[in-house]
């Protein structure tokens, strides 16, 4: 059987969102954190960053930033290349880091926990309020908002 190209593979799981995302669908995941990913050329590679060097010439010494704030599009119109001093500000400015704001409500915690205790898995509850399996994890064993 031939193998399908990773681009027709990522056209087949991914879906157009109102915000116009290129969002991929499926659930795997690079590193442990919720960039979506694709076997191509032997190995796990974000999708994001396959359409950079698809359709911005990344050749992997830069960051692959996103204009949309949603780690699992590959548009290439959402997409911009840059330093990591560029990613760090982005993250900063976007409150993605541990000194900007957080990310969840005491609310979503407390659903999480809910979801926890039902015995719901870390990777669906992690892909439902978009943050990291690592982060849910967390959460089950008390390191964050215990």
């Amino acid at each position: 059987m031939k193998a399908i190209h990773p681009f027709i593979r990522l056209l087949r799981d991914s879906e157009l969102t109102a915000s116009g995302c290129w969002q991929y669908t499926r659930p795997s995941y690079v590193g442990g954190n919720r960039y979506g990913a694709i076997k191509a050329w032997g190995k796990m590679v974000p999708v994001h960053r396959l359409s950079a060097r698809w359709f911005l010439g990344h050749n992997g010494n830069e960051h692959v930033l996103h204009t949309c704030d949603n780690s699992r599009c590959w548009s290439p119109f959402h997409l911009y290349l840059g330093s990591h001093e560029d990613n760090m500000h982005d993250k900063r400015e976007r409150g993605r880091g541990r000194s900007g704001k957080q990310k969840l409500t005491i609310e979503q915690v407390q659903e999480i926990k809910q979801a926890i205790e039902q015995g719901e898995r870390n990777m669906h509850i992690a892909e439902r309020y978009d943050i990291s399996r690592s982060m849910v994890s967390s959460i089950r064993h008390g390191r964050y908002w215990a």
